[in-house]
């Protein structure tokens, strides 16, 4: 699975909405989410909406390397968040993706700092 549909799916697992629903969630989302969604999660400023209307919002911590579900989330989406072993199978991949992504910015600022472009 790419990273947009592991969070189709962990919208699905916490929401119980259809898959049609938690697509048009996502498309929905900014220009700059549709466009990178990994690095979106590192610098955005904003949650990401999950298709119960917006109620329930997640996002990511930069200092513990994990995603959150937001305090006034439904309680559904809130109980299945550390309960439910495929949210969690879901929240650890999408989490393993973003910090992937950041591995990789990290390689790319060091290569265009390095002499010669890192040649």
């Amino acid at each position: 699975m790419n990273f947009r549909q592991l969070l189709v799916a962990l919208d699905v697992a916490l929401t119980g909405k259809p898959f049609a629903r938690a697509v048009k969630t996502q498309n929905d989302h900014s220009k700059e989410f549709n466009e990178d969604p990994e690095t979106w999660f590192l610098f955005g400023t904003d949650v990401y909406y999950l298709s119960d209307g917006g109620y329930s919002r997640i996002g990511f911590n930069e200092e513990t390397s994990k995603l959150f579900i937001t305090s006034n989330s439904l309680d559904k989406p809130k109980e299945l968040w550390d309960t439910c072993g495929v949210v969690i199978a879901l929240r650890r991949e999408i989490e393993m993706r973003i910090m992937a992504r950041v591995q990789q910015l990290h390689r790319e600022l060091e290569e265009e700092r390095a002499p010669d472009g890192g040649a």
